[in-house]
């Protein structure tokens, strides 16, 4: 036992070995043999030694609970649970089996009956450093960040050389946006307990939050050095690789990142976590369809976690797979009711689908379960705008720092809740006419976004935009056209599906007349695409397929189609007839799996594929798809600026820096300039001021131009039951309204450098 507890494990394994040989049943002996093997990683051999100590004093709470941990460390969980629950029926008073048994029941996920044993471990040894540690961590879990927070500080205060206790706080602070803080503690963790690969892993996080990117390398490799020396420690590398993967995908090398990733799912294939960053890493590159699989591949590891449900029902969110989506949020709350995000990812999903009071609902009920907490009160300022009770934005304005005296609940200056809670009070300040109020809380607003945006890896270079329009005005020239008219889609369409009974599957999707069946609805963001589609969706004949990725990812397939380099011009040059054909199939079966994921129950005429920036690939639609609708949507610029500025956009990167959006503005608008002078006919412009004005004459041409009658439905817009997944969400439920019409004259002082930038608008 001396020799043990000196760190003198192969000096004090031979003389256990030695006793054993002559003593084969000691229970005493077994056990603590058991726990030398424990203590180095041989867990197989350390519940076999512990269990046979077991059979030899089975009245021994402190074998059980040790062995509890044996079987722990072998990921057999249920064996540890009931390990501790005999060690507690032996002695009820038992602190360190309370603190196993919670430490079992958190690897099963079950956070929040751990958390009751770490507080009943503690309630005995209110001076147990360690279960303090353990429940900051089933806190944190929980979502329970100020009480996870209060916890880790409490073991730290218990225990200041608990090195495990000062990695997680420092860690946890830096997830908070406190990072020069949380730093603190990760040196100092990693100071107690050299070599450690969580601790260096930890503190290589706090340095890549600091955007110490150096610094956070060195220390990864120093991590998976340590990692592997020990073949305890091995199972660590996979951690340590994926976190320097979001180093790599913060610095903007995605590459190196997604390699990173990769190699760490590979070497942990049935860890969580590991698919959770690859995840994580696809929904941030927009690619939600192999986002979705890596989260379908955490709940089939994870099926009891809360957090895997949610996360699969955001996916399928992004996807256009509603009633799944509300499904895996349901499960979510079902296993964790107090889950938060869940609750806000419903409440966002009955907000697209027009039920605004069921939105509420979820976001008062995540208000009531954490009163506290900024993300409801931001949601909610974003739905009820000036119809805000005033405490709520008297909770707002507390959270900002703007409250009357001190508070405890002012946000850290980094905070990510700051910039939404800021666009929700811009809202709602701007509904009660307080412009002024409004522009100061969207400067701020929009200076917190781009920071957050920054931290977070996403970019947004405009000359690398500007570069791209230069190529397409290059590129798409007459003689293009001319080389390739009649090549477009004939006849090509996939079937939909095997059905005979007249729905969405009964017969090629669009074989009637195929090339009439997509309507491009495109424009600059908020200029009231999304009002348009709405219309046009309102008819019998037209399924409004929302902001779909197809047309992108179809002019961005050229390449590989053609077997080239990723070099757009070239590729122009030599595409031809059949390779124009296939990308035609190429976007119809990419409309074909909209039609299958909305369940529509019959075959549409017409489908709108509202995507603002397909105005960059106008060209390209118009030779796949000749004789299809386009709808150029025209506002004026500054209150597109105005709108852009005002507004928490979830994927849009240039419109939180105003240069960025006066650029974007012009690059806007001489393409389409160019695409009018080289197809000129082909586009159907709506004007938003002049369909506010005079919706009678307007609507009935924006119908005629898609080759439909008029129907009365369209004209109760407002009315129509449909998904909605844009920043308009609320508008479109409205009638026609001019109070957006010249908007930009409430920020005109404010703005002016903004609206200075823009291009003169020729409309």
């Amino acid at each position: 036992m001396r020799l043990q507890r000196a760190g003198r494990f192969a000096d004090a394994a031979r003389c256990y070995h030695a006793f054993l040989l002559r003593d084969p049943d000691n229970a005493d002996a077994l056990h603590l043999f058991g726990v030398l093997h424990h203590q180095n990683g041989y867990f197989e051999k350390a519940v076999e030694f512990i269990g046979r100590a077991v059979l030899a004093r089975p009245e021994s709470a402190a074998f059980h609970a040790n062995l509890a941990e044996a079987h722990r460390a072998l990921g057999q969980c249920q064996q540890a649970i009931d390990c501790c629950q005999t060690a507690l029926r032996l002695q009820p008073d038992y602190p360190e089996a309370a603190n196993n048994l919670g430490l079992a029941l958190h690897d099963v996920g079950r956070f929040a009956e751990a958390v009751t044993h770490f507080q009943s471990a503690l309630k005995v040894r209110p001076n147990y450093a360690v279960a303090q540690n353990n429940l900051g961590t089933s806190l944190r879990e929980l979502g329970q960040i100020e009480q996870a927070l209060k916890a880790y500080r409490a073991a730290v205060e218990l225990d200041p050389e608990l090195a495990m206790a000062r990695s997680n706080l420092g860690q946890l602070l830096v997830d908070e946006g406190q990072a020069e803080e949380g730093l603190r503690h990760c040196q100092e963790s990693v100071r107690l307990q050299p070599g450690v690969p969580a601790a260096l892993n930890n503190l290589g996080n706090a340095y890549r939050a600091l955007e110490r990117w150096s610094e956070a390398h060195g220390t990864y490799d120093q991590a998976l050095a340590s990692a592997g020396r020990e073949s305890v420690r091995s199972a660590e590398r996979p951690q340590i690789l994926a976190n320097r993967g979001l180093a790599c995908f913060l610095e903007g090398r995605r590459r190196d990142a997604f390699a990173l990733f990769r190699q760490a799912v590979e070497l942990a294939p049935n860890d969580a976590a590991m698919w959770h960053y690859l995840g994580t890493a696809h929904d941030a590159n927009e690619d939600h369809a192999a986002a979705l699989s890596a989260r379908e591949k955490i709940v089939a590891l994870t099926p009891n976690h809360a957090s895997a449900h949610n996360a699969l029902g955001w996916s399928l969110h992004q996807e256009g797979r509603l009633t799944e989506a509300a499904a895996s949020y349901h499960r979510a709350i079902e296993l964790q009711p107090y889950h938060v995000d869940a609750l806000l990812n419903l409440g966002n999903l009955h907000e697209e689908i027009g039920e605004m009071a069921e939105a509420e609902a979820y976001y008062r009920r995540a208000q009531a379960l954490y009163p506290n907490s900024p993300h409801p009160l931001a949601r909610l300022a974003q739905l009820l705008r000036g119809k805000l009770p005033e405490t709520d934005r008297q909770a707002i304005a507390a959270h900002l720092g703007r409250g009357a005296g001190g508070d405890e609940r002012v946000l850290p200056p980094r905070s990510p809740a700051r910039g939404p809670l800021l666009y929700g009070l811009a809202q709602v300040s701007d509904a009660r006419g307080d412009y002024a109020e409004a522009a100061d809380c969207l400067e701020r607003a929009n200076a917190a976004a781009r920071e957050q945006r920054r931290r977070s890896g996403k970019k947004y270079n405009p000359a690398v935009h500007a570069e791209l329009v230069d190529r397409m005005i290059a590129g798409f020239t007459p003689r293009l056209f001319a080389r390739l008219a009649r090549s477009g889609s004939a006849g090509q369409a996939r079937s939909a599906g095997s059905g005979r009974d007249g729905s969405a599957g009964s017969a090629p999707l669009g074989a009637e007349d195929e090339t009439r069946l997509p309507v491009f609805v495109f424009g600059m963001p908020r200029s009231g695409t999304t009002l348009v589609e709405q219309i046009l969706a309102s008819h019998s004949k037209v399924h409004g397929a929302g902001e779909l990725q197809v047309a992108r990812d179809a002019f961005e397939s050229i390449p590989s189609v053609l077997g080239l380099p990723d070099e757009m011009l070239p590729c122009l040059e030599v595409l031809d007839a059949p390779t124009v054909r296939k990308l035609c199939q190429r976007y119809l079966d990419g409309l074909d799996a909209v039609v299958k994921a909305s369940l529509i129950n019959k075959r549409p005429e017409r489908i709108v594929d509202k995507m603002p920036d397909n105005y960059l690939y106008v060209g390209f639609l118009q030779i796949l798809f000749p004789r299809a609708t386009f709808i150029h949507v025209r506002r004026d610029l500054r209150d597109v600026a105005v709108s852009c500025w005002m507004t928490s956009f979830r994927s849009i990167r240039w419109a939180d820096d105003q240069e960025h959006l006066a650029a974007r503005c012009r690059d806007y608008r001489r393409l389409m300039r160019h695409w009018e002078a080289v197809l000129p006919g082909t586009m159907h412009e709506v004007f938003y001021e002049r369909l506010v004005d005079d919706f009678e004459h307007e609507g009935p041409r924006l119908l005629a131009a898609c080759g439909l009658d008029w129907e009365p439905g369209c004209g109760r817009f407002h009315e129509t039951s449909r998904p909605v997944r844009t920043a308009s969400v609320m508008q479109v439920r409205q009638q026609l309204y001019r109070r957006a019409v010249q908007r930009w004259r409430h920020y005109e002082k404010p703005l002016a450098d903004l609206f200075a930038q823009l291009p003169v608008d020729d409309s």
